[in-house]
């Protein structure tokens, strides 16, 4: 019951993918694989965003607003990027008018939180 229950409520798409299940946990275990596989890509594709992402001519609310979209994904696909992580990644992307708040963050010895970091981007433009 719990697996036609299950495959009366798939999409084509997905219900292609198992519909040769005849267990629950097949089904299970197939609907797994395919959305990891996704996942892993997503991932990964985030990831390279962040990585090459730059301020350019937005605003720093802009940037802040991409680079924070961005993290949100990663949490969604399952890997929550810590603030230090995400800092990077922002400190990266910023052009050399940053540079001097580049360098008083990277100086620091405790770490700063993401929103304390928007702060002082503000407060330096």
């Amino acid at each position: 019951m719990v697996l036609n229950y299950l495959l009366s409520n798939m999409s084509k798409e997905i219900l292609g993918q198992v519909n040769q299940e005849i267990t629950v946990s097949g089904a299970w275990r197939a609907l797994e694989k395919m959305f990891s596989s996704f996942s892993r890509a997503r991932v990964i594709s985030t990831r390279m965003a962040l990585a090459t992402a730059t301020k350019g001519t937005n605003s720093i609310s802009e940037y802040f607003g991409r680079m924070k979209t961005l993290a949100d994904e990663m949490a969604s696909a399952g890997r929550k990027l810590e603030d230090e992580e995400l800092v990077s990644y922002i400190l990266t992307g910023l052009d050399l008018d940053f540079d001097p708040v580049v360098s008083a963050v990277t100086a620091r010895v405790e770490p700063i939180f993401v929103a304390e970091l928007y702060t002082q981007l503000i407060s330096h433009k």
